[in-house]
């Protein structure tokens, strides 16, 4: 039982963003976390990248783009009740895929 992800809402949201179609993914939501990751090579690069993301307790879900060189993070909602979350948790996350070899920051900063 591992695609009970279907139907959550915000899968339209996320084939738009993974699409590439919009280039300020953060106004679009300011509950996601936008992080540039470099040393992704190819596709399996990036299934490595959303697969490390996706193993944190504190993310709900992630897309990664391989050519835009980002990751879009949608974190659980335990994770959202700590003031400055976005900072905290977006460089405890950069922070883990750079250690795994992509080197990560956090956007914006």
């Amino acid at each position: 039982g591992g695609d009970g992800g279907e139907g959550t809402g915000d899968g339209d949201l996320k084939a738009k963003l993974g699409a590439g179609a919009v280039d300020e993914p953060s106004a679009l939501s300011p509950d996601i976390i936008i992080l540039d990751v470099g040393g992704m090579t190819c596709g399996g690069c990036a299934a490595s990248v959303k697969r490390i993301l996706e193993n944190q307790p504190q993310v709900s879900s992630a897309s990664v783009n391989l050519t835009t060189e980002t990751a879009i993070v949608w974190p659980v909602s335990e994770a959202k009740v700590v003031p400055n979350w976005q900072k905290e948790l977006g460089e405890a996350l950069a922070r883990q895929l750079t250690s795994c070899g992509f080197n990560s920051n956090l956007r914006g900063t």
